[in-house]
């Protein structure tokens, strides 16, 4: 069973723009003959849905899912929880295979417990899919910043697959080839780097969706600053 894990550059409260995005990720994992796409949770709005949004934009998000079906002919989509009650199903099963694997749901934001969040994984003995999303998402009193950074984990609490950070990918595994594939090397960035990655993406992002082209630093050593 070949799996392809969709990590998108998602818009939080445009679930329009997402699910073109989501289809063309579809279509794609399909030409490439995937059985499955999974795709980051509450991937049509980008960030999970309140209990006080409008109804205007709740059925907007239904209509997407919608299009989403329409577009899944041939292939298995699993895109994650659409309301508040299917939170808590974080394990699918899959071609009748209650161990196939485990999605872990929720997405992490750059800054979130990442560390402690893996070390819950690798305590398991099943195969484990996290597929994170990219982008900003501003909630109000919070800027919410995901780096992705999907993730492949073995029967045996190792990381075989790992997307990239602050990068869209469409990524392919094959169901059978998770515990034979080697862990995963590549070098942990240091903290000034990770923090440089999250700066340059995230105030770049930001000045995107207020419209800004161009902004004034004042830079001040005044002991009241």
């Amino acid at each position: 069973m070949k799996i392809a894990l969709a990590q998108l550059e998602l818009r939080a409260g445009h679930p329009q723009l997402n699910t073109q995005k989501i289809i063309r990720f579809i279509y794609e994992a399909k030409r490439n003959e995937a059985n499955v796409i999974i795709f980051p949770d509450y991937a049509i709005n980008g960030v999970k849905p309140s209990d006080n949004e409008p109804n205007a934009l709740l059925a907007d998000i239904e209509a997407c899912n919608q299009q989403i079906k329409a577009a899944a002919e041939g292939i298995d989509v699993i895109i994650g929880p659409l309301d508040m009650e299917a939170q808590q199903r974080r394990s699918f099963v899959v071609d009748n295979k209650s161990t196939f694997f485990e999605l872990n749901g929720g997405s992490v934001p750059a800054a979130g417990e990442k560390k402690s969040f893996l070390g819950r994984i690798l305590a398991g003995t099943k195969q484990r899919i996290k597929v994170n999303p990219i982008g900003i998402a501003n909630v109000g009193k919070f800027i919410y910043l995901y780096d992705g950074g999907s993730t492949v984990i073995n029967t045996k609490g190792t990381v075989v697959l790992r997307a990239d950070s602050f990068k869209e990918q469409l990524l392919y595994i094959e169901r059978d080839e998770i515990d034979k594939l080697l862990p995963v090397d590549d070098p942990e960035p240091s903290e000034a780097e990770k923090i440089y990655r999250a700066l340059s993406y995230g105030v770049k992002r930001y000045l995107e969706l207020i419209g800004m082209t161009k902004i004034v630093i004042g830079i001040s050593g005044g002991i009241d600053s």
